[in-house]
């Protein structure tokens, strides 16, 4: 799982709280190259951020036409922390509220690394995040290996481990059925568990989940996932 993308109107001094001071992603300093290239192809966009997080990232394109407050209303991202203490004092720093997830609601969502010691906060443009504290000795997402052979996101360090996985909201009765498309189609072995749950494993310990909901799912808005 490599990166979210969740385009924004505008960046701000709020967004950049968030994500930079608060979450402690890494800016990701290839960021005005790649803005460039894609503007000389005639590409919309007004500006581009890379928030870099282990060896995952969140896209976020400024200014996209009509696709441009894409918040990914049906999805909560996950992510882990090594120190969850921490996040909660630099969420607080910047007024962000938070709640804390018992076991109960985040047992089924531990996978390699992450503990079910979660808490959940929105951005300021509504991107539900749930940050998992890690599982002591717990790495980055990614090959076996990599942080101990230098692989690494430019721009320093970032404070987080990485994103987990990513949970979408379905409609009741769709979990077995979605888990059919990624085994038939891509190979991808999946399990139902428990509540009406779907998730698709990945070799790196991440994984996506697809929860059944009796709510009305909010209309899709443009947001994508790469893996």
């Amino acid at each position: 799982l490599d990166h979210v993308n969740l385009n924004v109107r505008a960046w701000s001094d709020e967004l950049a709280r968030f994500w930079w001071d608060a979450l402690g992603c890494v800016s990701d300093p290839r960021t005005p190259s790649i803005l460039a290239t894609n503007v000389a192809g005639g590409c919309s966009m007004q500006g581009l951020q890379w928030a870099n997080i282990g060896l995952q990232q969140v896209h976020m394109c400024v200014g996209e036409p009509e696709e441009a407050d894409q918040s990914m209303a049906n999805g909560i991202v996950g992510m882990s922390f090594a120190d969850l203490g921490e996040l909660k004092k630099r969420l607080d720093s910047i007024g962000v509220a938070w709640v804390v997830e018992g076991t109960s609601e985040s047992a089924d969502l531990v996978r390699a690394g992450l503990t079910d010691r979660a808490i959940r906060f929105s951005s300021p443009t509504g991107v539900r995040v749930r940050a998992h504290e890690a599982a002591s000795g717990a790495q980055w997402f990614g090959p076996p290996g990599a942080k101990e052979a230098g692989c690494c996101q430019p721009g320093g360090l970032s404070a987080g481990l990485g994103i987990g996985y990513v949970e979408f909201a379905v409609g009741t009765g769709s979990a077995a059925g979605i888990g059919r498309f990624y085994e038939q189609t891509l190979g991808i072995p999946t399990a139902l568990v428990a509540g009406g749950c779907c998730r698709v494993a990945m070799a790196t310990g991440q994984c996506l989940l697809f929860r059944e909901t009796a709510t009305e799912i909010p209309a899709y808005d443009g947001h994508h996932i790469c893996f």
